[in-house]
């Protein structure tokens, strides 16, 4: 089994807004074997970085917006709500 590491296309996907596409990386990394903390962290890393940089398809309050989504999600999948794996795919869905 190969380490994978950084995901492009599922960081491009949020950053384009494009839930399809989310939804879609997202199950593909699934499939290959990637663990949803390391997605969460992904995703929660661009959506950091959306906030610092700032981006096309996402308002600055927008961007801080999905970072505290993204953190509310993984708190709320550690307590016992959906489990991170459908919890990131509804996620996606909401983009």
């Amino acid at each position: 089994v190969t380490a994978r590491g950084f995901n492009s296309n599922l960081v491009n996907a949020l950053a384009n807004r494009s839930r399809e596409k989310l939804w879609l990386e997202i199950n593909r990394a699934f499939r290959a074997g990637d663990a949803p903390e390391m997605l969460h962290g992904l995703l929660h890393w661009k959506a950091r970085d959306l906030m610092e940089k700032g981006s096309r398809a996402w308002k600055s309050q927008e961007s801080r917006a999905l970072s505290l989504s993204l953190i509310s999600l993984l708190q709320s999948s550690r307590r016992g709500g959906l489990d991170l794996n459908r919890a990131l795919e509804k996620f996606a869905l909401s983009v």
